[in-house]
């Protein structure tokens, strides 16, 4: 796909919002859940801080579809912007891996790998995946993407200096990610250690992401002790090691088999030719 330098982010952003519509139409109707319906129904009926039973997922999905108020509106909201922050996210990585390429014109290569990656992705993955990973679970790519904007705000490229508003921004940026999803904390390290390597040394504003992570974690544990248990900031290595088998096999079966292996077969004899 030829794409010019100037109309690159309005073509990733056209594309951004048809694939994220089209992927509602194509899977929602017939995989539509609770958990799903939940959202609408918490917006409409009562907002908690946390997903209603739980003592993680902080709402904020919820929150911000809480001021439409019919419900069918309301549910299609739910879904549309679960679909835009997964592809959000796509772009984030489309951008980053243009980045680390140190690419000539690098909003054209962000656009064109992450129209490559959202589209491929429709067709890689089943049906039932794409519902699952799409619409039905925000806290994962939603906390992801605002993990990923902290990051790159308390570590900018180059000698770029961090504004006082730009430390505030990226640190509620880490906080709300940590209240959907926990886990946040492992993935925070596992970046700030590869951004150490690659950079060959480790300074405050490393430190500074992985001091505000652990601020925020701890605040999210105390906030959850007050209102229930704390079971899911509890991470513990037997279950990690003794579930890894049923992970693996539950992610190869996310895969369509019949479409992936034929693609990288092409991809190989395409760039062994070129």
């Amino acid at each position: 796909m030829i794409i010019r330098q100037k109309h690159a982010l309005s073509v990733s952003l056209v594309w951004m919002l048809w694939i994220s519509g089209w992927t509602v139409v194509a899977v929602a109707p017939e995989r539509l859940n609770a958990d799903i319906l939940l959202n609408s129904v918490m917006a409409l009926q009562k907002l908690t801080l946390f997903y209603w039973g739980q003592d993680r997922l902080l709402n904020v999905l919820p929150f911000t579809v809480a001021l439409i108020r019919d419900p069918g509106l309301n549910l299609a909201a739910v879904l549309f912007l679960s679909a835009l922050s997964f592809n959000l996210l796509l772009h984030a990585a489309a951008w980053q891996a243009a980045r680390l390429l140190d690419a000539r014109n690098a909003q054209v290569v962000t656009a064109q790998v992450f129209i490559s990656m959202s589209g491929l992705y429709l067709f890689i993955f089943t049906t039932e995946a794409v519902a699952e990973i799409s619409i039905g679970h925000i806290e994962y790519s939603l906390s992801a993407l605002m993990l990923a904007l902290a990051v790159w705000k308390f570590l900018p490229p180059g000698d770029h200096m961090l504004t006082w508003r730009g430390f505030l921004v990226a640190s509620i940026l880490l906080v709300i990610s940590l209240g959907m999803n926990p886990s946040s904390l492992i993935a925070a390290g596992f970046i700030v250690l590869c951004v150490a390597y690659r950079r060959r040394s480790c300074g405050r504003r490393e430190a500074g992401v992985i001091l505000v992570a652990l601020g925020a974690f701890v605040f999210w544990r105390l906030v959850t002790i007050q209102g229930g248990t704390g079971s899911y900031f509890v991470f513990l290595p037997r279950i990690f090691l003794a579930g890894a088998d049923q992970v693996a096999r539950g992610l190869l079966g996310t895969l369509n088999l019949k479409i992936l292996i034929p693609a990288l077969l092409v991809g190989v004899l395409a760039g062994r030719l070129l």
